[in-house]
C-alpha cells in the first residue's frame, strides 16, 4: 500500500449520526458494493477513471486490491492519478480509447471492472457492445454507477470527453443481465433532478 492521504472507504462526508443512519449501503458507497469479494487478491480495472475526484470514484484509490488498472483516454487525468496515493499493491495506468479496452484488457486476468460515471459518455450501441465484451472477460463482477434517464451534459474543464453521448434506462441494463439499484431524483444539481443507479453483473459460479 502507498502511504498518504487516501480517501477513507468508510466515510462520505457525513456526520457520525448521518453515517449511522445510512449504513454501508448509502448510494455513494462503492466499498460496500465490493467488500463481499476477496479484494486483496483481485485485479480491478477502473474504466473511464477520470481524475478519481468524485465522491464515488475517489474511493477506488482506497480499495485494498492486489492490482488497480486505471484506464482513461484523457491523459491529464492519468497524469494526475499517477501522483495520488492508493491502497493497491500494484498500480498501472493505461491511456486508451474505451472502444479498445476489451481487446487490450482481455490479455489480463480481470476480476472486477468498475465504470463510474462513464457509460453515459459512450454511444448507446457502443456501450452495449462494451458491456457484452466485458461480460466475456471479467471473472467476478462488473459494477456501474450512472445517471438513469435523460441527463444532457456538454464538455467542461477542457475535457471534450465529458459530453454525454447516451441515455440509459433501467430496462436497458436489465436486458443485459444487470441488477439495478435505482435512486430517483438523486442528482439535484440538474433541473429537473436526474435519477441515478448502480448496475451490477456477477459471473455465475459453475
Amino acid at each position: 500500500a502507498v502511504s498518504g492521504n487516501i480517501v477513507p472507504i468508510t466515510r462520505f462526508g457525513f456526520t457520525a449520526q448521518e453515517e449511522k443512519i445510512v449504513g454501508s449501503k448509502h448510494p455513494l458507497d462503492l466499498y460496500g458494493r465490493l467488500n463481499d469479494l476477496d479484494l486483496e487478491i483481485c485485479l480491478l480495472v477502473d474504466l473511464g477513471c477520470g481524475f478519481n475526484d468524485s465522491p464515488i470514484s475517489a474511493q477506488v484509490l482506497a480499495l485494498p486490491v492486489y492490482k488497480l488498472v486505471s484506464v482513461d483516454v484523457f491523459l491529464p487525468a492519468l497524469n494526475k492519478i499517477k501522483s495520488l496515493p492508493n491502497a493497491a499493491r500494484q498500480h498501472e495506468v493505461l491511456c486508451i480509447d474505451i472502444d479498445d479496452a476489451p481487446r487490450i484488457l482481455g490479455r489480463k486476468n480481470i476480476d472486477i471492472v468498475v465504470l463510474l460515471d462513464c457509460l453515459e459518455h459512450i454511444g448507446k450501441e457502443a456501450g452495449k457492445d462494451l458491456l457484452k465484451a466485458l461480460q466475456d472477460t471479467v471473472k467476478r463482477r462488473i459494477l456501474i454507477w450512472l445517471p438513469l434517464g435523460v441527463c444532457p451534459q456538454d464538455e467542461y474543464g477542457g475535457n471534450p470527453y465529458q459530453v454525454h453521448l447516451s441515455t440509459w434506462w433501467v430496462h436497458d441494463l436489465e436486458e443485459l443481465g444487470f441488477t439495478v439499484e435505482h435512486f430517483k431524483r438523486f442528482h439535484r444539481h440538474f433541473d429537473p433532478p436526474v435519477d441515478a443507479g448502480w448496475a451490477v453483473w456477477n459471473r455465475k459460479k459453475p
